[in-house]
């Protein structure tokens, strides 16, 4: 499977993915200032729990509502829902 994913997308994933010290299990090309990512289904079921997990500890401000850290996760979320 393959997405396409923003430099911001891209960061926030692998700041996900380092805080939870995890090797990026993709393989990534640049095309036209965007990031292909292209993984099994199964790493992206991983990388879509690794970032929900991530929104639960970074992506809320006091009152539960999303800051801006949690808006960009749950986008990037919702690109590694897999049908």
């Amino acid at each position: 499977m393959k997405i396409t994913l923003g430099k911001k997308e891209l960061e926030i994933l692998e700041t996900a993915l380092k805080h939870y010290s995890i090797k990026p299990p993709y393989t990534l090309l640049c095309a036209n200032g965007n990031y292909i990512l292209e993984a099994s289904d199964e790493e992206f079921i991983n990388l879509r729990e690794c970032c929900s997990d991530y929104l639960l500890i970074v992506g809320f401000d006091k009152d539960y509502n999303p800051n801006e850290i949690g808006r960009s996760l749950e986008s990037l979320i919702d690109k590694l829902f897999i049908e």
